[in-house]
């Protein structure tokens, strides 16, 4: 029912407001693999709420507002030229009390935090490479200033290049960025939700594209993998002189986790790489034919 449900969405042209709810679905099963359930409420901006086991999610009405932000302000140009944004929401207190989150980088925060708008994106994204840096976005309640429910642009967290080259095949290994809902746009239309580097949605020309990955432990795929799987477990446990990874039995599946959470990441870097190799043979296909004789310009 819900696949028919996503291939009825898939027909029609999408619009912001169609992606809270994929959003909300994929970003819990993403949580879900790394066995930290997200709790996509109000009470997650409470620093007693935010933890390694609750990473940061905005309520569905500030996820609204985020996604059409972003989407408007992919059509509008700077001094000419298309403008790049990615904007990330998480919260001051995060970096103190989520050290799992892969937020070890140190944010430069804004003197005067100013509320998320098209108007102020417009004004910071130029000045922030989104490639390699993105606009933090939190409530005013937990930067302890603004309008009451709004949401705030408060600083720029710097992510480096490591992620960016590894998915254009510039590197062979990277640093995940970090587990928090990242919205990005890079031309017009085109939104990418995303979080530790994975993109869970992508809107493209009104169409939702490139859906996630299977779970690779299910199914005939699941089937197929499992003896290796359980291989690594045996040979993991082995190594530490046990019969089992651990005693407890969440932890004692780290072992396979790590194993199909490592082939996912594989996959989802080869996607990517094909996206951008078809994309490029596309631009060259179709670039204006340059004419070098006076007679093919009179045929």
């Amino acid at each position: 029912m819900a696949q028919r449900g996503l291939m009825n969405l898939m027909s029609a042209f999408l619009y912001p407001g169609d992606l809270v709810s994929i959003c909300k679905e994929r970003w819990e099963r993403v949580q879900k693999q790394r066995q930290q359930p997200a709790k996509p409420t109000s009470k997650a901006t409470s620093p007693t709420n935010v933890t390694d086991d609750c990473p940061p999610f905005p309520t569905d009405g500030h996820l609204l507002e985020l996604l059409q932000t972003v989407y408007h302000l992919s059509f509008l140009a700077e001094e000419g030229r298309r403008v790049a944004v990615r904007v990330i929401y998480v919260l001051p207190h995060t970096f103190e009390h989520c050290r799992s989150l892969n937020l070890s980088q140190k944010p430069a925060r804004l003197q005067r935090p100013v509320p998320v708008s098209v108007g102020e994106l417009l004004k910071l994204a130029p000045a922030v490479q989104a490639t390699e840096s993105a606009i933090m976005i939190a409530p005013a309640e937990t930067i302890k200033t603004g309008p009451a429910g709004k949401l705030m642009i408060w600083g720029v967290l710097h992510l480096g290049t490591e992620w960016w080259n590894a998915l254009t095949a510039a590197n062979s290994a990277a640093i995940c960025p970090p587990n928090c809902l990242t919205i990005s746009s890079f031309a017009p239309g085109a939104v990418t939700i995303s979080t530790l580097g994975f993109a869970i949605a992508r809107l493209r020309n009104g169409q939702l594209i490139g859906a996630p990955l299977p779970e690779l432990d299910e199914g005939p795929i699941g089937s197929f993998l499992g003896s290796t799987a359980q291989e690594l477990y045996r040979d993991t446990a082995k190594a530490l002189g046990r019969k089992r990874y651990a005693r407890q039995s969440d932890s004692d599946k780290h072992p396979l986790q790590l194993y199909y959470r490592t082939l996912a990441r594989l996959l989802h870097l080869v996607r990517e790489q094909e996206t951008r190799r078809y994309a490029a043979r596309l631009a060259r296909r179709t670039q204006p034919r340059r004419w070098t004789s006076r007679r093919q310009i009179i045929d």
